[in-house]
């Protein structure tokens, strides 16, 4: 028996690179991606649209997490702590 799976992948472009993070909001609604070289975006889940950007000042993002409720997006910067309400 041979079982095929379809996986169709979205790619969202971006002038960004070296992603160093990515996490889903808790309701799956947002994705938010850290780069390396000190950017956070948040993107549409569904349809891969660009909702918020912040510039972190070239610090590299060392982690990231959502808050329970999804409301605020919590990064972890060679330099400290900085949030991003979404």
């Amino acid at each position: 028996m041979i079982t095929c799976f379809y996986l169709k992948l979205h790619a969202a472009k971006t002038d960004f690179r070296a992603v160093s993070g990515i996490q889903f909001s808790p309701d799956g609604r947002h994705i938010a991606t850290a780069f390396k070289y000190g950017h956070l975006a948040v993107w549409d889940a569904r349809d891969l649209r660009q909702v918020a950007s912040v510039n972190l000042d070239w610090f590299e993002v060392t982690g990231m997490d959502y808050s329970e409720d999804g409301t605020r997006c919590a990064v972890v910067l060679t330099k400290g702590t900085y949030i991003l309400i979404t």
